[in-house]
C-alpha cells in the first residue's frame, strides 16, 4: 500500500472514531471565584468595592493564567459564605478569617500590609487613673468599628473582665471618640485611627495600652482548594506590586504570608 493511502485511511479511521468516542476535550483554566467583603478598605457600596480591588483580582487572573470571578458580600453575610464554601477565596476582616480557619478549617493564605491603623490602642479620660485592660472593671469603654470592636471584645476576654465592665459600646463613628471622652460620655475609648489617637490626646486623654501589630485584612481560601491552588494563590498575592491608587483607597500597602509574628498577635480571636 502507497504511503499517501496509508494517510488517508488513518485519517478516514480518526474521523470515524471521533464520531463513535467523540473528539478529545481541551480542559479549560479552571476559573478561581472570590468574595469580598464590602466593608473591606473602607470602601462604599458594592460596585466601589469590585473596582478598588481591581489590582488585586487583576493580578491573580494573570499569575493565575485564568478568570478570577468576583462578588461582593455583605458583613452579616460573610459568615454564611464560610460555612457554605461556595467560593474558592474570601477578603475580609482578619478577626473573621481566624474564626474561619479555627472554626472551618479555612486557611489563610495571606494577611495585609497596612499603612496605618493596625494597632489597637486604648486611652483613658484625664482623671480616669487605669493602667491595664484589667483596670476596666465598671467602666465605660467605647470603640468604633467591627475590628476594633473584636479586638476590644477579645482583649478584656483575655483579661477576665469582659463581662466586668459597665459598658462596651461601637461608636459606628471615629470622629465621634474624641467627643464622647472630652463630654464624659465614656472612660475609655479603643481605637486603631492613629488620628483619632491624636484627637484624643488633644482632649487630654491618656494611653495606656496598646496591642501587637494585627493586619487588618487576610484573604482565606477554602478547604476544596487544592495545595497546589492555594500556593499558587499565595505566591500571586504576596508577589504583587500594589499601586499608590490602592493603597490610598484601601491603607493595604501590600499582602504578606502568615508568620509565628502574626499569629501572637492573632491568637488574641481565638475563644
Amino acid at each position: 500500500m502507497r504511503a499517501s493511502c496509508v494517510v488517508r485511511v488513518a485519517a478516514v479511521a480518526a474521523v470515524l472514531l471521533s464520531s463513535m468516542f467523540g473528539a478529545p476535550q481541551v480542559h479549560a483554566q479552571a476559573r478561581t471565584s472570590m468574595a469580598i467583603v464590602y466593608t473591606v478598605g473602607d470602601t462604599a457600596g458594592l460596585v466601589g468595592v469590585a473596582e478598588n480591588f481591581a489590582p488585586v483580582t487583576d493580578a491573580l487572573s494573570r499569575r493565575l493564567g485564568s478568570t478570577v470571578n468576583v462578588s461582593t458580600v455583605s458583613p452579616t453575610n460573610a459568615k454564611g459564605v464560610i460555612e457554605s464554601g461556595k467560593v474558592d477565596l474570601l477578603l475580609l476582616l482578619t478577626s473573621d478569617a481566624w474564626r474561619a480557619q479555627n472554626e472551618h478549617g479555612w486557611r489563610i493564605v495571606a494577611l495585609s500590609s497596612d499603612t496605618s491603623g493596625n494597632m489597637v490602642q486604648m486611652a483613658a479620660r484625664k482623671g480616669v487613673n487605669v493602667r491595664s485592660p484589667s483596670d476596666l472593671k465598671g467602666l465605660r469603654v467605647a470603640t468604633s468599628g467591627t475590628f476594633n470592636l473584636d479586638v476590644t471584645s477579645n482583649v478584656l476576654k483575655s483579661r477576665g473582665v469582659v463581662r466586668q465592665v459597665r459598658e462596651l459600646r461601637d461608636a459606628k463613628d471615629a470622629d465621634a471618640l474624641p467627643y464622647f471622652i472630652q463630654n464624659g460620655f465614656t472612660d475609655v475609648v479603643a481605637t486603631r485611627d492613629e488620628n483619632t489617637v491624636k484627637a484624643l490626646t488633644a482632649a487630654g486623654a491618656t494611653v495606656f495600652f496598646k496591642t501587637e501589630v494585627i493586619p487588618v485584612y487576610a484573604v482565606i481560601a477554602s478547604p476544596a482548594l487544592s495545595l497546589e491552588r492555594l500556593e499558587a494563590v499565595r505566591n500571586a498575592l504576596t508577589g504583587t506590586r500594589l499601586p499608590a491608587e490602592f493603597t490610598a483607597k484601601t491603607r493595604i500597602r501590600a499582602f504578606q504570608p502568615l508568620n509565628a509574628d502574626h499569629s501572637v498577635a492573632l491568637a488574641l480571636f481565638d475563644d
